[in-house]
């Protein structure tokens, strides 16, 4: 149930009768009379949504079901069936519904279980979340739900209006002038402009705050460049910078304002500034990389060189750059995007002192590892080797085993393999706003598409539809993530499972498998290691 709650004052611990919640329902469209019925047991202050009663005529459907989780709505209330989970929009629901409780850091989805639904609790990810049952779907079952759905509501609500009573910030009792500024420029938007507003910039402002209060300021391209080139400018005698850039070739040579990044660098180094540079680079792009590794080296910048192969053992490497100098530490973060690396999605100014320590951490542990450029372009690069060409997938050059029964899931695989659930290998295909990309992770663990859209910053990411899958000569228990075509996607690399000495996935049958060193996974062409599990 989606609901707006009113400004409302509290009287020692109970709600007042001017306390109003708005609820929405994500449901079957098979469910509505259920739902009608329930509606009628529920009091004045919980407001339901129902799509039948609210889109006027010709309304955009997903445009105002995301409205009304998004502003219209505090709590959703998810009525779950085993084949709920064949709705994409329930899909699209829930994750909008998960995507509000991130943002304003408290649960907002409920969900009702209409039948034994263990198993679409953890495909959709809240297996470990409280869900109501309907026990009976007679007048008496019915009555008991709307009971529980008011008794959990009423408390939500209660805590809520309380945090809200006891946290209220009036800039009028303080002499914050941005407070102020802000608070007055919120005020001038018209009323009926600033649902629209909220959505467009206030929410994800509100995020960038959040962010910032923990040392970490989120940068878009233009930002993050217009920030680095200053810091860049201002560096001389007295300051350090390190760096390890994991950008391609074709960003370092044909991107203007790296271009112009580079041109600092030489400048900051004959005023007197200590560089330190890593290039972490794929293995078969040493030619690309030399003479941008020559300049910087005879500019008098310590250069050393890692191909991507390291990523196995520093699973955390990210493109950063650590400033430190006179009454200066930051540090600045380039999240590039999954297509190949050729350009930069997102950036993050790095404050926080537990943060800079980490990047040093990682910096430090790198270049232990790496060679100095000239040697590493003479006598070969770190890297995990591979007998293989590096243009065929892994799985060519895997030994095949094999079961006696075909297999399907991974706790079938686990088990009759004999491991570790963890040490089977997860592989899902995500259709995303840049296309299908392949998720890795253990075999327990359970995928975050809020991470995913979070890390890709895509519009949109969700498990690709069957029909998909069954185009791409795959079905169920023969993704193989070592052989084509799920080899020549996108992949996405769970931190965690570059922690196991080995893992095991199918060879592309219900009976064959593979076992392996996930560190095959970063030799992939387009790669990102990050938390994507929930």
């Amino acid at each position: 149930m989606r609901s707006r709650i009113e400004p409302v004052e509290l009287h020692t611990n109970t709600l007042s009768t001017e306390a109003k919640c708005e609820s929405s329902s994500s449901h079957s469209s098979s469910d509505k009379p259920l739902l009608r019925e329930l509606t009628g047991y529920l009091p004045r202050w919980i407001a339901t949504w129902i799509d039948e009663n609210e889109l006027l005529l010709g309304a955009g459907l997903e445009d105002a079901l995301h409205n009304a989780i998004d502003f219209e709505s505090d709590y959703v209330v998810l009525f779950l069936r085993r084949s709920t989970i064949d709705s994409e929009w329930v899909r699209k629901e829930v994750d909008w519904a998960l995507t509000k409780e991130a943002t304003i850091n408290r649960q907002v989805l409920l969900t009702v279980a209409l039948e034994d639904v263990e198993e679409a609790l953890v495909e959709l990810g809240l297996n470990d979340r409280l869900y109501i049952s309907l026990a009976n779907h007679n007048r008496d079952g019915i009555e008991s739900l709307a009971r529980e759905l008011t008794n959990h509501l009423g408390a939500w609500l209660s805590e809520v209006a309380d945090l809200r009573s006891g946290r209220r910030y009036r800039a009028t009792n303080s002499n914050d002038e941005f407070t102020a500024d802000l608070e007055s420029a919120i005020t001038a938007i018209p009323k009926e402009w600033r649902s629209e507003v909220d959505r467009t910039i206030g929410r994800p402002f509100l995020r960038s705050l959040r962010s910032s209060q923990i040392g970490n300021i989120p940068l878009n391209p233009d930002l993050y460049y217009q920030r680095i080139l200053q810091d860049m400018s201002s560096a001389g005698a007295g300051w350090t910078i390190t760096a390890v850039s994991t950008l391609t070739s074709k960003l370092w040579g044909g991107e203007a304002d790296q271009a112009r990044y580079a041109e600092r660098n030489l400048s900051a180094v004959q005023r007197g500034a200590i560089i330190r540079r890593v290039f972490v680079i794929r293995d078969g792009e040493q030619h690309l990389f030399k003479g941008i590794a020559r300049i910087q080296k005879k500019a008098g910048i310590d250069v050393r060189i890692a191909t991507s192969g390291v990523l196995a053992d520093l699973p955390d490497m990210e493109d950063f750059v650590l400033f430190a100098g006179p009454d200066v530490s930051r540090g600045y973060v380039a999240r590039p995007t999954v297509d190949g690396l050729r350009r930069i999605a997102s950036g993050q100014l790095v404050l926080a002192p537990d943060g800079l320590i980490r990047l040093d951490t990682m910096f430090k542990a790198l270049w232990d590892l790496a060679p100095e450029s000239g040697a590493a372009f003479d006598t070969g690069l770190v890297e995990r080797r591979s007998s293989r060409s590096k243009d065929q997938p892994p799985g060519l050059a895997m030994t095949q085993r094999s079961l006696s029964e075909p297999v399907v899931t991974c706790d079938e695989a686990a088990h009759a393999r004999g491991i570790p659930l963890a040490n089977e290998l997860k592989t899902l295909v995500l259709q995303t706003s840049e296309g299908l990309v392949a998720a890795h992770l253990p075999g327990d663990g359970i995928l975050s598409l809020r991470k995913v859209k979070d890390r890709l910053e895509s519009a949109e990411a969700y498990l690709a539809d069957p029909e998909d899958i069954l185009k791409l000569g795959l079905s169920a228990g023969t993704v193989s993530a070592v052989l084509d075509p799920v080899w020549s996607m996108p992949h996405l690399i769970s931190r965690r499972l570059l922690n196991f000495p080995e893992v095991m996935t199918n060879n592309g049958t219900r009976i064959g498998f593979f076992a392996f060193d996930p560190a095959v996974l970063t030799e992939a062409k387009d790669v990102v290691v990050g938390d994507f599990e929930k």
